[in-house]
């Protein structure tokens, strides 16, 4: 039932979370050596 969709859900977001943070991460690091 819900807690079925709750894993998925934080299972999809992990990830996602992840990357946004680690982008957001450089950006703040390394303003200059950001090539995307």
């Amino acid at each position: 039932g819900k807690s079925k969709k709750k894993l998925r859900f934080l299972r999809a977001a992990g990830p996602l979370t992840a990357v946004i943070l680690g982008t957001t991460f450089m950006k703040l690091s390394h303003p200059s050596s950001i090539s995307v």
